[in-house]
């Protein structure tokens, strides 16, 4: 049986992984990428989908700047969250986008990762926008226009 433990290895890659991105350090991200298989990212934004390992390194800290720069978004540092169970391994980050007038959108984003060789490396993320449970009711602003 293999136990669901928590991960300070996995925190301090998540660490790391926003010092990469404050850093613009596209190599580190190229190295703790999974190398084949489905590798697959998911954004906020419908259309905001990176099929295989190219289209997720395609993401570079240039091309998120420029979504976040279009959104008129900032992002805060996250509160993190790691786990580990064998050769698998996720990271729940805590956060919000920040808009230019200081409100903010909370966020919560999942990682999963594999042991590769002893390396951590991303096969799996997505981003979510939290959204109060009364909004998710007819009428709401959050309601796709039914067809």
């Amino acid at each position: 049986m293999v136990e669901v433990m928590r991960s300070p290895e996995l925190e301090e890659r998540a660490r790391e992984s926003v010092r990469a991105v404050q850093d613009g350090d596209d190599r580190w991200f190229e190295d703790h990428t999974g190398e084949a298989g489905d590798i697959l990212f998911y954004g906020t934004a419908p259309g905001e989908e990176w099929r295989g390992r190219d289209a997720v390194l395609s993401l570079t800290r240039g091309e998120a700047q420029r979504l976040m720069e279009e959104g008129g978004l900032s992002e805060d540092e996250p509160a993190f969250e790691c786990f580990e169970a064998g050769d698998a391994g996720w990271i729940v980050a805590h956060g919000s986008f920040r808009l230019a007038d200081g409100s903010t959108i909370p966020l919560r984003s999942v990682v999963v990762l594999v042991r590769d060789e002893g390396t951590w490396k991303r096969v799996f993320g997505a981003v979510h926008v939290l959204a109060p449970n009364e909004l998710l009711a007819p009428g709401s602003p959050l309601v796709a226009s039914a067809t």
